[in-house]
């Protein structure tokens, strides 16, 4: 059984650049997501289309190119092609991605979700409630006091 190393490097190259194609159709995606933020039934059929037609062509691409075997370092390298997109261009690419969706959103008269406002988090809730009520008083008298008498000096 002979290796053709040309053959082979061909179709690492390849699967870089499908993995790159991916990470650019998972941009197209994340601008979709970002123009109907907050419907959830929108953002569900995204990225169900998104996995469904990724699925197609991973298959497609997989049988086309290593006619039908399996082989992990074609798997590797689309992996690979996709962080690197993501990694490299996606962070360029996130401001032109929320002023087109914003544009876009405009455009078809798609509101922006309300944002609602931020609750305290669960510490700051937890030691409200516990020094209200009475457990672990003794910790929080002794560390309010330590505190202003910090404070003092």
């Amino acid at each position: 059984m002979e290796v053709d190393v040309g053959k082979e490097a061909v179709k690492v190259l390849l699967s870089l650049l499908f993995g790159v194609g991916a990470g650019l159709f998972f941009e197209i995606f994340r601008l979709s997501r970002a123009v109907f933020s907050g419907r959830a039934a929108a953002v569900f059929l995204c990225d169900l289309l998104f996995w469904v037609v990724l699925s197609l062509a991973s298959v497609l691409f997989f049988a086309g190119t290593a006619g039908g075997r399996a082989e992990l370092y074609p798997l590797a390298a689309v992996m690979l092609g996709f962080f690197v997109f993501y990694y490299a261009a996606s962070r360029f690419l996130s401001p032109f991605r929320h002023r087109l969706a914003a544009s876009i959103r405009r455009r078809l008269g798609v509101k922006e979700r309300q944002k609602s406002p931020k609750k305290p988090s669960f510490n700051k809730r937890a030691a409200a409630f516990l020094k209200k009520r009475g457990l672990f008083r003794k910790f929080f008298e002794k560390s309010s006091s330590k505190n202003k008498e910090k404070s003092v000096k």
